[in-house]
């Protein structure tokens, strides 16, 4: 009887090999070691180191480079710019940001962010491609026009300057077996409508790409798309929270160093997590009698608003006003 091979597992090996032969870099791309948070399941924080990783090693692999390795090589290098910034959303708080209908019309080059790159680890199954699974996590980059960014050497020779021509705001998912899509909105598109499922849906037609390294195709298809639409205004939800939000987002920080000599100290942290004491609303319904039933459970979809205040009312803030469940039961 023949054994069945576990791709999992030969995934695994090729990939440490990697981190072996190019300690240097990967070193940068996994700076820190977090700590598990309990009671949810994510993927392994070093899905976003070895995106990372994969990004360079193409980036210089590549005879003719063109958008998607630019595209790509880009957020791992500004990724590594800022300590590689990872966020971990809690259960709850990733359920109502799915739930949440984005604000109407966002300036992608205007809006406040945290770092002008970072990812966010989301729970397995709250964002699914209906082909390549969960979502592991989603990230993004913003470069301005005129900026540029070192994009370091595999072999730890010379790095390669990036230099942006134009802005652009860069949105990546990877999926649990490192399928990667992105899309980059340019100077031409910089106001991007989050609530017109038809102009998000042409964009990408436009804009989006699969990575070379996990797609025999870079054409879109129409999960990756629903897919991307999702992650997109996931991302724009989440940024809009840690902005209007700020009790909601825990930094990080350093739990322990351990010598491991001759080599720097091993460095293990508590990461960034976003909703950790939020809990999920629920509007709960009794029946009114024993021959009528409870009625069927449904979200109540949350929304951005913005609310007049200070003198004559002439100034705005932005409020949200949070999804819940209605009735019914809950998984």
């Amino acid at each position: 009887m023949t054994t069945p091979v576990n791709p999992w597992a030969e995934y695994r090996e090729a990939a440490e090999a990697i981190e072996r032969t190019f300690a240097g870099l990967w070193k940068r791309c996994y700076p820190r070691r977090y700590r598990e948070i309990g009671g949810t399941r994510y993927d392994s924080p070093k899905t976003v180191a070895r995106s990372m990783m994969d990004a360079i090693l193409n980036f210089y692999a590549t005879e003719r480079v063109g958008q998607t390795e630019q595209s790509e090589a880009m957020w791992a290098s500004m990724m590594m710019r800022y300590g590689v910034p990872v966020y971990y959303l809690s259960h709850d708080i990733a359920v109502a940001l799915t739930q949440t209908t984005p604000a109407e019309v966002l300036d992608c080059m205007q809006v406040k962010l945290p770092f002008d790159a970072a990812a966010f680890m989301l729970p397995v199954n709250t964002l699914v491609h209906k082909e390549y699974g969960s979502i592991s996590f989603v990230a993004y980059t913003r470069n301005l026009q005129g900026s540029s960014v070192d994009c370091p050497h595999p072999n730890d020779k010379a790095s390669f300057k990036l230099n942006l021509k134009n802005d652009i705001f860069t949105i990546f998912l990877r999926t649990a077996d490192g399928h990667t899509l992105h899309w980059t909105y340019n100077n031409t598109i910089r106001m991007v409508d989050l609530r017109n499922d038809a102009e998000l849906t042409e964009l990408q037609e436009k804009y989006s790409h699969s990575s070379v390294l996990s797609a025999l195709s870079q054409h879109f298809t129409p999960d990756d798309i629903e897919a991307m639409v999702a992650a997109i205004k996931f991302i724009f939800n989440t940024i809009l929270l840690m902005t209007h939000k700020p009790e909601l987002v825990e930094a990080a920080r350093l739990l322990k160093r351990v010598k491991n000599a001759p080599e720097k100290p091993i460095e293990y942290w508590q990461p960034h997590i976003i909703g950790r004491t939020y809990k999920l609303r629920y509007e709960h319904h009794e029946a009114t009698g024993a021959t009528h039933a409870s009625p069927r459970g449904h979200w109540v979809s949350g929304f951005w608003r913005e609310q007049p205040h200070g003198p004559q009312r002439s100034l705005r803030k932005t409020l949200w006003l949070e999804p819940y469940w209605r009735g019914g039961k809950l998984d």
